[in-house]
């Protein structure tokens, strides 16, 4: 008898089951309209042998013309002090970059090891054209939207022909994303070197 008080006594104070909770309805506000900035996939970032957060190697370069030579910009070679510089490519490898030319934004090296690069764009898209940001993974915005992400500095931009407009670079000071387009002497650089 005393064992049935108890087993009865048990299922009573024991909570039941909740059941799980339903959505009735749910909506969805673009963050632009919240005045919100849409970050975008930042660079690949690895984990090293602790388990450890690690920022990539290498600065990111982006193959133009027939892929021995890619632009970097400027701003991520502050720290260089050789003529050759540790680069990444769009597929993740790693190369050597040997400079050649240099704007006061964006930098052209030839490669060590030749990738599939992008022809160069020859005209600038209007603001309403729609361009992709060569982020991790794309993003597909009008052209005019580009500094509003939050990139990894050196992203290319492509036009809808899969032409290279510019690069991506951040403001050293306010951190805003401007686009550094190639210039045609930088274009030209790619046909010094056979």
């Amino acid at each position: 008898m005393g064992l049935l008080a108890v087993g009865l006594l048990m299922v009573t104070i024991t909570p039941r089951q909740a059941e799980s909770p339903l959505a009735i309805a749910s909506t969805t506000t673009p963050a632009a309209s919240l005045g919100i900035r849409r970050p975008a996939a930042l660079a690949p970032v690895g984990t090293d042998r602790l388990g450890l957060r690690s920022e990539p190697a290498g600065v990111l370069a982006t193959p133009i013309g027939d892929g021995r030579f890619a632009i970097v910009t400027r701003a991520s070679l502050v720290d260089a002090r050789h003529t050759v510089v540790d680069v990444r490519l769009p597929s993740g490898r790693l190369s050597a970059g040997s400079i050649v030319i240099a704007s006061d934004d964006a930098v052209v090296v030839a490669l060590a090891t030749a990738e599939p690069g992008h022809a160069i764009a020859r005209h600038r898209p209007r603001a309403h054209d729609i361009v992709t940001v060569m982020a991790s993974p794309p993003i597909t915005v009008a052209f005019r939207d580009v500094p509003t992400l939050a990139v990894e500095e050196g992203t290319a931009v492509l036009d809808d022909d899969g032409h290279l407009v510019g690069i991506c670079s951040r403001h050293a000071g306010t951190g805003e994303v401007r686009l550094i387009e190639v210039i045609p002497e930088l274009d030209a650089a790619t046909s010094v070197v056979p």
